[in-house]
């Protein structure tokens, strides 16, 4: 970004958030702060877009998402003119900068409004996580929640290995890809569900829609373009049942979600992050995983979960993963304790729609 940009940039502003745009003067001075501020053009100078980012962290979010001392970096502001969405210009900002940052490695994190699925399904897609906490009344103009979502730091080159074909996609073999889930995946996700689950459950798109846009890590197998598997988890609230139900030893104070050494005398500035009507734990539970019966017994669903640990041991947030299963599932009993998963000793009675009773599994993320 230059600063015979800013005019331009302060329109753009202006034409994508109507409300409550950031005045000319912010523009103005985040040029002599940092250096990774972006715009997109076209070859006659029209302006496609604009990002501006921060290398400060008042708020010590850093301290939150990683125990490191790598340095954060915060998109402030990130917008593309009406006539230029949805044609993968925000994606393209957000990996030039990921792009630049090689050098010098460096976390990233942002905020968005909680309605604003489609920015959280690409920042997802672009491997940023969503915190487990809303941050209630950060917009003001009109007033909403945000989510924090934040990227840890992973090496290009290490990308590139495990990622062949796109951010976070794993080639199986020749045929099967393993990938983050995304927004346009959810009615094919709900069909499976129906095949392996059976539309008796009563879920609708509505509740494949929620999943997703709750979910902590999500994750599907295809088969060229072919959802055959797939895996939501969440965080759960302690108002929730599958809270409820936990052993003792799993369980939380509601206050708050952050270990005591994320606290200090100065806690107020950490207040932001997470209320006590809220309720959130760090339990994480998985939630939904299903697989094509075509493609059963060729470890899919064991491939699925290990993706699942292997993200939570690199961003640990909790101190257990949770899972409950039909007691009568006895091929899937199996698999989760060869995984590592310890069984309960009490299985929950009548647990599911059609009255089987599940056993509860959970695994240290430590």
């Amino acid at each position: 970004m230059r600063w015979s940009d800013l005019k331009a940039v302060y329109q753009a502003e202006s034409e994508c958030f109507t409300f409550d745009a950031w005045p000319i003067s912010i523009f103005s001075e985040a040029l002599y702060q940092s250096s990774y501020h972006y715009v997109a053009e076209t070859q006659s100078g029209d302006l496609i877009g604009y990002m501006i980012t921060d290398h400060n962290d008042p708020d010590r979010i850093g301290d939150l998402i990683a125990p490191d001392d790598k340095p954060l970096v915060t998109i402030n502001s990130i917008g593309i003119r009406t006539k230029y969405q949805r044609q993968g210009w925000a994606q393209a900002l957000i990996k030039q900068l990921i792009t630049d940052l090689e050098p010098i490695p460096s976390h990233l994190s942002l905020m968005t409004r909680v309605s604003n699925h489609r920015a959280m399904a690409l920042y997802k897609k672009l491997g940023f996580t969503k915190y487990p906490k809303v941050i209630e009344k950060y917009y003001h103009r009109p007033a909403e929640d945000s989510y924090l979502m934040y990227r840890l730091y992973t090496p290009l080159s290490e990308a590139s290995r495990s990622s062949p074909d796109q951010s976070g996609w794993v080639r199986l073999n020749p045929s099967l890809i393993l990938r983050p889930m995304i927004e346009s995946d959810l009615t094919k996700v709900l069909d499976l569900f129906y095949h392996c689950h059976g539309r008796e459950s009563g879920h609708t798109i509505r509740d494949i829609e929620h999943y997703y846009y709750n979910s902590a890590y999500q994750y599907v197998v295809e088969d060229q373009g072919i959802i055959v598997g797939f895996l939501m988890s969440a965080y759960l609230h302690h108002k929730e049942e599958d809270y409820k139900i936990l052993p003792d030893f799993m369980k939380i104070q509601p206050k708050s979600a952050l270990s005591d050494d994320d606290w200090s005398d100065d806690e107020e500035d950490h207040q932001w992050l997470i209320t006590e009507e809220e309720g959130y734990s760090t339990i994480l539970c998985l939630t939904q995983l299903g697989i094509h019966e075509s493609y059963r017994r060729q470890g899919l669903a064991q491939r699925l979960i290990k993706t699942l640990l292997e993200a939570t041991k690199i961003n640990p947030k909790g101190e257990y993963i949770c899972l409950q299963a039909d007691v009568t599932k006895q091929e899937a009993l199996n698999l989760y304790e060869k995984m590592g998963f310890v069984k309960h000793t009490e299985p929950l009675k009548g647990y599911y729609w059609s009255s089987h009773d599940a056993h509860l599994f959970y695994v240290s993320i430590a």
